[in-house]
């Protein structure tokens, strides 16, 4: 996993800039695979897949390149004193345990991939509803929101933010959502893009900076790291699963604007609700999960 590479790689105070640098790089992927994917559509079966052949093998051999020049010395090993079965009415127990503490900083993740999965749900579509049909900038609504998560990871990696990642975050999701709900007052297509653009950047920070406290949180599980990387992920899915469905109904009732509006007021709601009932310092409840793992044993 990411997180527990960042972790076990780098230094406490580095993994805001960590998470800055990958963000960064992965919005790139983000941005250019749509583009690339709508104009292989365009051409015939033979040339795009021709094309996306051609890719996987530069792909596969930026991927040889890699391997075959990393240092020898450096060779990942694997802790067989670590042995970790799988149990998930035993993991559940972890998870509450860590629920317990941590429900705050799980809600925030889960309004942020709320975000997230709104726009992939329905950006694309608004595109299409503001330019029409016709048009080849359909899918500018994706692309102005993407190309500021670069920029804050840009930001973020280059303040190598050290204290106070919680409260930043916090404040640049309700900011983030102040912006996203004035969609619900903006009509002109221009300047619908421009507010995007403005929630995008401000929600750019609480990416890599959410990353950035759970792998704080991971460093001090020490060798429990593996409970709260399945809650982190799980219920990420579960929002990316359950996020389209409320979109979808949502812009089935209201349009496209008015939903990416209601979600900002939902982020923003959400945001300001944890700025002041997450705590300075979140308590892991190490004792309860050092019981549950020796009585697993």
């Amino acid at each position: 996993s990411k997180r527990e590479f960042v972790v076990k790689e780098d230094k406490l105070h580095q993994y805001s800039k960590d998470w800055g640098v990958m963000y960064m790089i992965s919005e790139i992927a983000v941005i250019f695979g749509p583009v690339i994917g709508g104009l292989l559509i365009k051409l015939s079966i033979f040339h795009s897949a021709l094309i996306t052949f051609l890719m996987q093998f530069i792909g596969l051999c930026l991927a040889v390149v890699i391997v075959a020049t990393l240092d020898k010395k450096e060779k990942l090993k694997v802790d067989s004193s670590v042995i970790y079965k799988f149990n998930l009415f035993s993991e559940m127990k972890y998870w509450l345990h860590l629920l317990k503490k941590l429900n705050t900083l799980i809600v925030a993740s889960i309004a942020l991939v709320f975000v997230e999965s709104a726009f992939w749900t329905i950006g694309g579509l608004l595109g299409l509803e503001l330019f029409g049909k016709q048009s080849y900038i359909d899918w500018i609504v994706i692309l102005v929101y993407s190309i500021p998560i670069i920029i804050g990871g840009i930001i973020v990696s280059k303040l190598g933010i050290k204290t106070g990642k919680k409260r930043l975050y916090l404040a640049s999701m309700l900011v983030g959502g102040i912006f996203l709900a004035a969609l619900l007052f903006t009509k002109d297509k221009y300047s619908v893009l421009l507010v995007v653009f403005l929630s995008s950047l401000s929600l750019s920070f609480a990416w890599p900076l959410n990353e950035a406290v759970f792998s704080d949180l991971l460093e001090r599980l020490n060798g429990s790291k593996q409970h709260l990387i399945g809650l982190n992920l799980s219920t990420g899915s579960l929002a990316y699963i359950i996020g389209p469905i409320i979109i979808g109904y949502l812009s089935d009732k209201f349009g496209y604007l008015a939903t990416l509006g209601i979600v900002g007021i939902i982020v923003s709601f959400v945001a300001f609700i944890l700025m002041f009932t997450t705590p300075n310092k979140l308590r892991l409840p190490q004792k309860d999960i050092g019981l549950l793992e020796n009585n697993s044993q």
